[in-house]
Parts: structure tokens; C-alpha cells; sequence
């Protein structure tokens, strides 16, 4: 959380994989850039868990396209 509420600004780089914590972390940045291969996904969802690092917080503040694209896991 200390991430997030940083006063510095803080940009996620993601290439290939961005599961679970990974993709938390990436919430958790003011910006994602995000390779064109990468894969985000919280996978606790798929399997009827919540995500631990408060990605549910984050997601629901998300752009809609942004929220729609990581649930579907596309």
C-alpha cells in the first residue's frame, strides 16, 4: 500500500506472465506499460478467491477496458 500512496510517481513494466501478486503490484502503480505479449491476470479470481494485496480495491477503481481485460485474462 505504501506503493500506491506514494508521493513519487511509480510506473509498472510488464512483459510476459503478471499473475496474481505481480498483477497487484502493477494496480498498485500510478502507470502500466505493459509489453504487447504480457498477460495480466488475478488468477484467485478464476478460482473463487480474493485477491490478498487488495487488487479488488484497485480493480474496481480501475478504467473499465483496464478491469474488463484483466478479469476476462485476456
Amino acid at each position: 500500500m505504501r506503493l500506491r500512496y506514494s508521493l513519487v510517481p511509480t510506473v509498472a513494466a510488464t512483459e510476459g506472465y503478471v499473475f496474481g501478486g505481480g498483477c497487484e503490484f502493477a494496480l498498485h502503480c500510478d502507470r502500466v506499460v505493459a509489453a504487447h505479449e504480457s498477460y495480466l491476470g488475478l488468477v484467485e479470481a478464476g478460482v473463487g478467491l480474493l485477491p490478498g494485496g487488495g487488487g479488488c480495491k484497485e480493480l474496481a477503481a480501475a478504467p473499465p477496458s483496464a478491469a474488463r481485460a484483466i478479469c476476462s485474462r485476456r
